[in-house]
């Protein structure tokens, strides 16, 4: 049915019963368990990605001529 990696199928059919969805995991979109919201008691442990830190790059200089 689909590509095998590690003799597994890549693309399968969703483990809920009577749906036919192809899916990557075990369970289609419509049948995946909502994820878990977490409250940080500190605050979000990242910076928003607008105040995300720039990079630096320092290239060394020529010495030769």
């Amino acid at each position: 049915m689909g590509t095998l990696v590690r003799d597994r199928p890549m693309l399968r059919e969703c483990d809920r019963s009577g749906c036919q969805t192809l899916t990557l995991g075990l369970y289609c979109v419509t049948h995946e368990p909502h994820a878990v919201q977490v409250e940080f008691v500190r605050g979000r442990p990242y910076p928003p990605a607008d105040s995300a830190v720039r990079l630096q790059l320092r290239l060394p200089r020529k010495t030769s001529a």
